[in-house]
């Protein structure tokens, strides 16, 4: 690749924005800004005023003089609480604080006494304000200190559980959350998948994309202790910010602070603290959990208002009890979970000068599993694995005055997983296949071995400049602009053992046909047709010769349709029929390189705010052999809102925003298409006492497994919300907001010998000039990925929101939220088979409704009380009236995890996300005691997950030929039983 090639078409725009940011005041991500508005006791403006600001989380202290408007402007300060001094006078003055959130600006109004009233020091106190009434953006900036007092998850992920909009994954199953939280548009798009996880999250960690470029979530594992401050991003996503479907997540890590500090944290769950599981059905039982997990951190000056440090660790293990199901083993059989995983991040923050700050971070993760925590999977199919993750940032910020700062930073990361067959005597993996409804247990079913080992190295560099100019004209400006330059490589390797995967035919169906294959799902009719034309095109071989039963050099459809699988073709197990056969074990490493510049203007008039922006993203893809395998136009998502500080008393809000989001696509997709100099496959059927090969993909030295097509264009979102929030009595205060958001150019990848072949596809049939290909096709690809046609998603939805400040002895917050999500496709860029078969096109009447793993209402109430005898209590109660999903028959029993829709017997179909799972409630509690020992704060706590021991279905079997839950609608996931945790944690300052 070319980087110069890559760059030019940007230059222009690229020394526009330099120009803007070499003078370039919030613009810094993990800071704020800070405004002191000074007024005389008649409540004019007071012009010449020293302000000066001081807090923990500054290096040093920061001084500015307040204009003829009166106010003294603070730019890019660390979030944290400051103390604002005014020596007004002599041995005498006014203080008063103030509390900085990152990407916000903080305004404060300090009215000064009469002129020579001044006695003694005055102090003025501040909150901080419940509503911002300066921005149209929708966010929340958790307060951590409030979250220790709750049973949430030791997760970052956890703590946006908190905020309106977003789902709450119960606790539980031995690992901090089961599923990425859901938020907004952002819902898991498949029928399958216990919680309905999110894949559309983005998370940032002082700066730094850390998203998973795989899973599209947040896979690291961060210890909260090392967090100073979290916002969570839900609607109005600013220019600065890619944005897209779900929430976006700020990490700011702590730097270190003023003085020497510290903590210690130690939670301990055992078997033993788990009620007894309710159900008499081990299949829907889980393991129970025996975990230690222990914290430290430490930080502090290293040279007083110049340097500080600020380091962490965490030590997970656990050694689970897994009690096997009566499906994954014949006998009562108990095997163990053991785990460990490693985390330290440790922090400089130095001042060389008042103006400038650098910073370096490390962070760092070692994991590794040892078996499955799944009660229903066969031990022979366990897989080890080991991971091994880093990631380093290195930032410098320049302060140009009050006016303006600039920022730049550069970090990479890297992720190495390793996973490894546990039982590989047990040979290359064998699923076996029987008849749909047929009830068979795991360890019948999925034989063999977890298959070849693999690895897979995950790589990112990212470089980031930006910065922020204030000035007047026609009320203030603050105008941010900025560029970021990423790369993305992902490598995959296999080490071959066995070199195959089996799916072979229970010895009961010995003699199915071609035709009965078909017809029960074994066979998708793409793959039927495949095998057929294959084989048509290979006459004189063997093959051949065995399927043309009348000998007349041609093999019919008949003659195909009536050849049988029969037990004379079998392995030790089944009957032969399919298997995938490594032919060459290469490694893979496409990657994309990404370049996105915006520029934004925040212009506050009188008791107005507008926001109006816009981001620009052009991506680029390359195959492994650095071929360019897409290169699409620089796509552009401008951004608008208006706030209005209704009253201008900045307690109470009205805002509209609308703004177009990207979604790029994930690894996975690009290594799909970009495998040129990988791993070559051969898709086999036993034939004619032989495997049959019909097919080869992979590398570009034979048929290409995948290709994007030449006109893609990326997935984007639309959002429009409408917010108002109040700030009742400084106590209380209220959110409300609507929003629609529309997903556009849906992703999915197409069979050109299905949706190019009008005898095939029918009246659902395209042209190859719709996707951007001359009239001849797609070339020599299986499949291509291209913009679905006639796909679309649209997501409406109310959140409410009541908040108690955490004042005197109690704080509590209630949130309600009502979504409606309607569409016609599942896809999310995945490869998720809509494009290969036509019964699945979203243009067909029943694929429109109600779009599965929706949660169309939720309820939260979560807060703590201290109570006069010093215990703590923190609880959060969390309500969902069940999560859409549509009824399905299971397809093929094997493959793809997408459920296709219900044929009724009458042959209607149908229509798509009419079901409903099981609505539930949980109630998970924290009993703490707070005691005082020296300068150690300690707390000693209890946490009940599920306290009112309700056990309930929360997931029913969505199919009618499941293969481990054969009956519609039974039981697939309960709530698991009341159980306890121990913890302590220790702090000092």
């Amino acid at each position: 690749m070319n980087p110069l090639r890559f760059a030019l078409p940007h230059l222009r725009i690229a020394l526009l924005a330099g120009l803007l940011l070499i003078p370039a005041a919030a613009g810094a991500v993990g800071t704020g800004a800070l405004v002191v508005a000074v007024v005389d006791a008649d409540g004019a403006p007071a012009a010449g005023v020293a302000v000066r600001a001081l807090s923990p989380a500054l290096l040093g202290e920061r001084e500015a003089v307040t204009a003829a408007a009166g106010e003294a402007r603070f730019p890019s300060l660390p979030a944290g609480s400051y103390r604002l001094e005014l020596p007004v006078a002599p041995g005498a003055g006014v203080t008063a604080t103030a509390e900085v959130r990152q990407g916000e600006t903080t305004r404060v109004v300090i009215p000064l006494p009469p002129a020579g009233s001044f006695g003694e020091a005055i102090e003025i106190a501040t909150a901080a304000p419940l509503v911002a009434t300066a921005t149209p953006k929708v966010s929340e900036h958790l307060d951590l200190a409030a979250a220790r007092a709750l049973p949430v998850a030791r997760d970052y992920r956890g703590l946006a559980q908190l905020v309106a909009g977003v789902t709450v994954v119960p606790n539980g199953d031995g690992l901090e959350l089961r599923a990425e939280p859901a938020s907004k548009g952002g819902n898991n798009y498949h029928d399958r998948g216990a919680l309905f996880g999110s894949r559309d999250n983005q998370y940032y960690l002082d700066g730094f994309q850390i998203t998973d470029m795989g899973s599209g979530g947040g896979d690291l594992r961060l210890d909260t202790e090392a967090l100073a401050e979290v916002e969570v991003v839900t609607s109005a996503v600013p220019a600065g910010l890619s944005g897209g479907a779900g929430y976006v997540m700020n990490l700011l890590t702590r730097s270190g602070g003023s003085r020497l500090h510290g903590t210690a944290s130690l939670y301990v769950q055992d078997p033993s603290m788990y009620d007894s599981f309710a159900t008499d059905d081990s299949r829907l039982t889980v393991a129970r959990e025996d975990k230690r997990d222990a914290g430290l951190s430490l930080g502090g000056p290293l040279v007083a208002d110049r340097l500080r440090f600020f380091a962490s660790g965490q030590r997970r293990e656990n050694e689970d009890r897994v009690e096997l199901s009566t499906s994954a083993s014949p006998t009562p059989r108990t095997e163990e979970y053991l785990a460990t995983r490693d985390t330290y991040l440790g922090k400089l923050t130095w001042a060389p000068t008042t103006a400038d700050t650098l910073t370096a971070l490390y962070f760092g993760e070692s994991r590794d599993a040892r078996g499955s925590r799944d009660v229903n999977l066969p031990p022979n199919r366990y897989a080890d694995s080991e991971q091994e993750f880093w990631t380093g940032i290195l930032g410098w910020e320049r302060l140009f005055g009050p006016a303006a700062v600039a920022t730049a930073r550069y970090g990479e990361q890297s992720l190495e997983s390793r996973t490894t067959a546990a039982e590989p005597a047990a040979g290359p993996p064998n699923t076996l296949l029987f008849p749909p409804g047929v009830q068979v247990p795991a360890y019948l079913r999925n034989l063999g071995s977890s298959g070849d080992d693999g690895v897979t190295d995950l790589r990112k560099r990212q470089g980031d400049l930006s910065g922020s100019l204030f000035f007047e004209a026609l009320g203030s400006h603050e105008l941010t602009a900025g560029l970021s330059a990423q790369r993305w490589t992902e490598e995959v390797r296999v080490d071959l053992r066995y070199g195959v995967n089996l799916t072979s035919l229970a010895p009961s169906l010995q003699g199915l046909t071609f035709a009965d294959a078909r017809t029960l799902g074994f066979l998708p009719a793409s793959e039927y047709d495949a095998i057929f034309r294959a084989l048509a095109a290979r006459p004189g071989s063997s093959f051949f010769l065995a399927a043309d039963a009348d000998r007349d050099g041609q093999v019919s459809a008949a003659e195909f349709a009536a050849l049988r699988f029969d037990s004379r073709h079998g392995n030790l197990d089944g009957v032969n029929f399919l298997r995938l056969r490594t032919l060459y074990a290469g490694a893979s490493a496409p990657y994309q390189e990404s370049l996105a510049y915006y520029l934004q203007d925040e212009w506050r008039i009188r008791h107005f705010t507008v926001l109006a922006g816009v981001r620009v993203e052009d991506r680029r893809y390359y195959a492994s052999d650095d071929s360019t395998i897409l290169e699409m136009d620089p796509a552009w998502y401008p951004r608008a809102g208006v706030a209005w500080d209704v009253g201008g008393r900045g307690t109470q809000r009205l805002s509209l925003a609308w703004g177009r989001y990207p979604d790029p696509l994930r690894s996975s997709m690009i290594r799909f298409v970009g495998n040129l100099t990988g791993s070559v496959f051969a898709d086999e059927v036993y034939l004619g006492g032989d495997w049959f090969d019909y097919r080869q993909r992979g590398a570009a030295r034979l048929t290409r497994e995948a290709a994007f097509a030449p006109n893609l264009e990326n997935e984007e979102e639309e959002e429009i919300q409408l917010t108002y929030g109040v700030e009742l009595a400084g106590t209380w205060g209220f959110l409300a907001q609507a929003y629609r958001r529309t997903d556009r150019n849906l992703i999915e990848d197409y069979d050109p010998a299905v949706y190019f072949n009008p005898a095939a596809s029918g009246e659902y049939a395209l042209r190859p000039e719709q996707f951007g290909y001359p009239p001849s096709g797609a070339g020599n690809v299986v499949f291509f990925l291209g913009n679905l046609a006639g796909g679309k998603r649209i997501t409406e939805g109310i959140d409410l929101a009541l908040t108690r400040r955490a004042r005197g002895a109690w704080t509590a917050t209630l949130q309600y939220s009502w979504k409606q999500a309607r569409g016609n496709s599942n896809s999310d860029a995945a490869a998720d088979l809509q494009g290969d078969f036509v019964f699945l096109d979203p243009r067909q009447p029943y694929m429109w409704g109600p779009l599965p793993g929706t949660i169309e209402n939720q309820a939260k109430l979560f807060g703590s009380w201290r109570t006069p005898w010093r215990v703590e209590l923190g609880g959060l109660v969390y309500w969902n009236d069940g999560a859409v999903f549509t009824e399905a028959l299971r397809w093929r029993p094997t493959g793809s995890n997408i459920l296709y829709n219900y044929q009724r017997p009458d042959g209607s179909w149908v229509r798509t996300g009419q079901e409903k799972h099981p609505g539930y409630t949980t109630v998970d509690l924290r009993l703490a005691l707070p005691v005082r020992i020296g300068r150690v704060d300690a707390s000693f706590f209890v946490d009940v997950f599920n306290a009112l021991d309700e056990q309930d279905p929360i997931r029913v079997e969505e199919s009618h030929n499941g293969a481990e839950f054969t009956t519609y609608r039974e039981p697939r996931l309960l709530l698991e039983p009341r159980r306890w945790q121990l913890g302590v944690r220790l702090a000092f300052e």
